[in-house]
């Protein structure tokens, strides 16, 4: 192992509607979308959000198309999102 695996966030199985999923943590390469998170400009927020959540879901669900991703209701996004959350130690 080197010595940067030490400080890499692990995926996660979680059960959500019954169902598992692996939830795999957020890199470097979506910070610029974390840091948007704080900003005043609602739409700015919204959009970051929606990036980030994009971003992971498709890690998520590697095989399915942004389309069907698109699909998802907002009940399993929340649930996700408290996952997704956890995973990232964002809270």
């Amino acid at each position: 192992m080197s010595n940067i695996e030490k400080f890499m966030n692990k995926p996660k199985e979680v059960m959500i509607n019954g169902g598992k999923i692996m939830i795999y943590p957020l890199t470097v390469k979506e910070l610029p979308l974390a840091v948007k998170l704080d900003s005043k400009n609602e739409e700015v927020k919204a959009k970051a959000m929606y990036d980030l959540m994009m971003s992971s879901l498709k890690k998520s669900f590697p095989e399915a198309s942004e389309e069907d991703i698109e699909k998802l209701d907002v009940g399993f996004l929340k649930e996700y999102g408290k996952h997704m959350e956890e995973v990232n130690k964002l809270k």
